[in-house]
């Protein structure tokens, strides 16, 4: 058995029955490709490939369990698998096709971090089912004029239909983590494309340095005229970030310099 390592924010769930329910919501993936991040003991794994995927990639990090990968793979000819860091791996370079099915119980020290860099890339996925800290998911589909409305909310939500799955409590996982935890789908929606995602990254990310001032003021080096910007878009002037929709800051990035 393998014990999880805090440093690889490792929490293994070990419940056949949730196993099977978190598998369970994937799409039929008999004729698509699923890719796993952190497979750590295999269990969500073996979930998964009872489904018979027509493909399956796990991607993990933790060499102590190249040899429960090798199994699967000896006995599962669809199934394969990355021992390596999923932050340095870019998953449109796996899978092209945008078939793709994405399932992790991702390391928590990290799951932020790798879904910025998945939404990002503009990663071709046609759904995925990913588990993070509750606060985190409460970020993912939070709404203007809440505390939890920020960067990650606006660059989620314009990439993404979002819905929360699940709760689940510490003691589904072991060890058992000091935070709930919960299950989120996200499903693309309207694709940007790679430039307006970057240029809606910097401009979240710059609305949201101050939250305290007006939105106006944090943003104004990214435009020509930021009042006249305004004006047209008929944003009150006093705004701050959290007022401002995800269809506002979309419709914005049209006017940034």
């Amino acid at each position: 058995m393998i014990i999880a390592k805090k440093s690889l924010g490792q929490n293994f769930i070990t419940s056949p029955d949730l196993l099977k329910k978190i598998a369970g919501f994937l799409d039929d993936p008999q004729n698509k490709t699923v890719i796993e991040v952190g497979s750590g003991p295999t269990t969500l794994t073996q979930a998964i490939l009872s489904r018979t995927p027509k493909k399956m990639i796990a991607i993990e990090k933790d060499e102590r369990t190249q040899s429960l990968l090798d199994s699967l793979s000896e006995k599962n000819p669809q199934f394969s698998y990355q021992l390596t860091d999923a932050l340095t791996v870019d998953i449109s370079a796996l899978e092209k096709k945008e078939n793709l099915l994405l399932i992790g119980n991702l390391p928590y020290n990290i799951s932020t971090v790798l879904l910025v860099q998945w939404l990002k890339q503009n990663t071709p996925f046609s759904q995925a089912i990913l588990m993070f800290q509750k606060e985190v998911i409460d970020r993912l589909v939070a709404k203007p004029n809440t505390k939890a409305y920020g960067r990650i909310s606006i660059l989620t939500q314009a990439l993404c239909e979002t819905k929360k799955l699940m709760m689940l409590s510490p003691k589904c996982f072991h060890p058992a983590p000091k935070v709930d935890s919960a299950l989120i789908e996200l499903r693309p929606k309207n694709r940007l494309s790679l430039q307006e995602i970057n240029k809606l990254n910097i401009l979240s990310t710059q609305a949201f340095a101050n939250r305290r001032k007006r939105v106006a003021k944090n943003i104004q080096s990214l435009f020509k005229n930021i009042e006249n910007v305004f004006e047209k878009k008929e944003i009150n002037l006093n705004a701050r970030a959290e007022d401002l929709s995800v269809e506002t800051y979309i419709a914005l990035i049209k006017d940034m310099i």
